[in-house]
């Protein structure tokens, strides 16, 4: 099915873009108020400030060492582009000189430090592989069949003189979740530990040559894309395939000599753009371009990449963009969104959940959240809300006895929070569950963290839109903090990276922090005292007694995604 367009029309007062949204009550009097929308407009035409005239947010990672050690490894080993290898290898150079960061995990520190020594031609630091040993095999975070064999295959490209064995892999990449880099990938790793059996071989050169993409990379995933390349020019294999991803590789280095993790997440910041600044009622018509890219760029499966050109739907990706078409008028808008629901029932797993990735991978926390909102964003009708109930009893159980959530894709314990706090709202609205109760233990958490000493710039975000979310649930102490906190920075604040990938793998996204900001202010913009009620007096803690019937006594003020 071709990706639908949205067609513009001429401007109406009886059309407008985005649906009506429910008038928020009296907003707080005085300089505060004043001071707190003086600071929700700053931040939104900061945001708005990234946006091209085609709606779409471009943008992406900084450079990364893992996947700049493993690039100047390959342009050394090829002989090519000697000019970026040179830029490359001093981007490796500068980031092992200033020694690992806070914010990085350990085992991506002592990883990426000894692929980048290898890459320089250093020795490694006595000790170092026998940690790495170690680490792989009680690391939880690299546990996983298929993470370790990428891991050591790595180490055995670059480290050959360790004797690196790489180990069996799952039988069936995708029956493990993962997007359309995930399946070539480990095909390469197999040719590079396998047997030297001809019909392998001849099979996986196959799928690779099938599932390269136009431009050189698979699915523009650098770390998969130099990963298979050093593979194939080990193997001394498929050096048209070689070429190709040669061209790629060399276009993503960065100014300063660095490599990212993705080409490019020009589909995943319009999205969480577009989200956040409708929700906060900025932005108006404005977004119309941005939502007819989105619409454009649909996959015919009905889902969403995070980038053109990227092949492999991804359930972030579609709920997001499903919650943001949902909020836009017109033909186009709807039938995207429509086909987006379809393609979050096929995702959802058996127990309820949902995986970043569809194919049976274990649930996670936050990809089920976004999934729940996206579901009952609209009018949803019998099966969107079943979905969306199992989705919620799904996430109920995971909640630990602190209030928090196991966190899945960035550092940040607030960030599931403020995810399970918004699909809490939703799910109350529609008369689904009664989530009082978890509630209360997640903005218990949220506020815990805003109670820090020093509070990392997007933790704030998320908290402040947790709390902001929970209505009087939230601790309106916490609550200010955070919102003083986020109010004092601004455009040139420096905000330590949390997103993960793969993890424990630190990746920056500039543009994150603009995002969440404004979420955060808006979302706080309105006390929930002053919010306008509807039916009966609330409970004590601001939520409805439950009952299918029975919908919540507070009116949602979501944004941040």
């Amino acid at each position: 099915m071709p990706a639908p367009r949205l067609v513009p029309t001429p401007a109406r007062p009886s059309a407008p873009l985005f649906a009506p949204a429910t008038a928020p009550g009296p907003a707080p009097s005085g300089a505060r108020a004043g001071a707190r929308a003086g600071s929700v407009a700053a931040a939104a035409s900061e945001l708005l400030a990234g946006c091209g005239p085609d709606g779409r947010w471009r943008g992406g990672c900084r450079g990364r060492l893992i996947e700049s050690a493993l690039t100047a490894h390959l342009l050394r080993a090829t002989g090519r582009a000697p000019a970026a290898r040179r830029a490359v290898e001093r981007f490796c150079a500068r980031e092992l000189a200033a020694g690992p960061a806070a914010h990085r995990d350990p085992f991506d520190s002592l990883l990426s430090g000894h692929l980048a020594a290898a890459a320089l031609r250093r020795k490694a630091r006595p000790g170092d592989a026998a940690r790495l040993r170690a680490a792989l095999s009680g690391h939880e975070p690299v546990a996983s069949p298929r993470k370790r064999a990428l891991i050591a295959a790595l180490l055995r490209l670059l480290r050959p003189e360790e004797s690196w064995d790489v180990p069996p892999l799952p039988p069936d990449p995708l029956a493990a979740g993962g997007g359309g880099w995930l399946r070539p990938t480990l095909a390469a790793v197999r040719l590079l530990a396998g047997p030297e059996d001809p019909g392998a071989v001849r099979a996986a050169l196959a799928l690779l040559r099938e599932s390269q993409s136009c431009d050189g990379s698979w699915d523009q995933y650098v770390l998969g894309t130099v990963t298979i390349l050093l593979v194939l020019h080990t193997r001394r294999l498929a050096p048209d395939l070689v070429d190709r991803g040669l061209r790629f590789v060399v276009s993503q280095v960065r100014e300063d000599g660095g490599v990212p993790f993705i080409s490019g997440l020009d589909l995943w910041l319009t999205s969480l753009a577009s989200l956040t600044l409708a929700e906060s009622g900025v932005g108006g018509r404005r977004l119309a371009a941005s939502a007819a890219y989105l619409c454009e760029a649909q996959l015919p499966d009905g889902g969403w990449g995070y980038a053109p050109g990227v092949t492999h739907a991804d359930t972030d990706d579609t709920a997001v963009t499903v919650a943001f078409l949902r909020r836009c008028a017109g033909t186009a808008a709807r039938d995207a969104a429509d086909a987006g629901v379809a393609w979050l029932h096929t995702a959802q797993n058996a127990d309820g959940g949902f995986n970043t990735y569809a194919g049976g991978a274990r649930s996670e926390v936050e990809i089920t959240a976004k999934a729940v909102l996206a579901l009952l964003a609209g009018r949803p009708g019998p099966a969107e809300r079943t979905a969306a109930a199992r989705g919620w009893d799904w996430l109920a159980a995971r909640q630990r006895p602190d209030g928090g959530y196991p966190y899945e894709w960035t550092r940040s314990a607030a960030f599931p929070v403020l995810h399970v706090v918004r699909a809490a709202r939703a799910v109350a609205g529609h008369g689904l569950a009664d989530p009082a109760r978890v509630v209360a233990g997640a903005v218990a958490r949220a506020a815990r963290g805003l109670r820090a000493a020093a509070p990392d710039p997007l933790g704030t975000a998320y908290a402040v839109g947790a709390l902001a979310a929970a209505g009087r649930a939230a601790d309106p102490a916490a609550l200010a903090r955070g919102v003083r906190l986020l109010a004092a920075t601004g455009p040139g604040t420096e905000v330590p990276p949390d997103a993960l990938g793969p993890r424990p793998f630190v990746y920056d996204v500039p543009l994150l922090y603009a995002i969440y900001r404004l979420g955060g202010l808006a979302a706080a913009r309105v006390p929930a005292a002053g919010r306008r009620r509807e039916g009966p007096a609330p409970r004590a803690d601001g939520w409805s007694s439950g009952g299918r019937k029975r919908r919540s006594t507070w009116q949602p003020c979501h944004s941040a995604i």
